[in-house]
């Protein structure tokens, strides 16, 4: 039992080390408001609003949009998923055995999930 123990600790430790540094690599996205996560096991997830294109394009409200505004909004969605891409590349680098899967739950958020395993 006193293995086991240990090795939990061992667990515990290693577990809060990796989630300080994934909330450290994506402290902008925390910061402005855009992103929350949570823990589940041995599941740590991050949700990140995508950008709203009324804020983005006020003239989104508009039926018919300009051709403009559609390559302004993918290019604004471009550089989020690029800042995304390079947090989720320096977790990797940190973590090599982390696995990583992103998902679009919604038309608005995105959803980065880190994976480990505790043997």
């Amino acid at each position: 039992m006193k293995h086991l123990k240990k090795f939990n600790e061992s667990f515990v430790n290693y577990s809060q080390s990796l989630l300080d540094y994934i909330k450290l690599v994506f402290i902008d996205f925390f910061e402005n408001g855009s992103a929350e996560s949570d823990w589940n096991n041995s599941v740590f997830w991050i949700s990140i609003d995508l950008p709203e294109i009324e804020k983005i394009i006020p003239s989104s409200m508009k039926i018919i949009a300009d051709v403009e505004d559609f390559i302004i909004y993918s290019d604004k969605f471009k550089e989020l998923l690029l800042d995304i891409k390079s947090c989720i590349n320096k977790v990797k680098d940190e973590f090599e055995e982390i696995e990583c899967d992103i998902e679009q739950n919604s038309l608005f958020k995105i959803l980065v999930i880190f994976k480990f395993k505790k043997d």
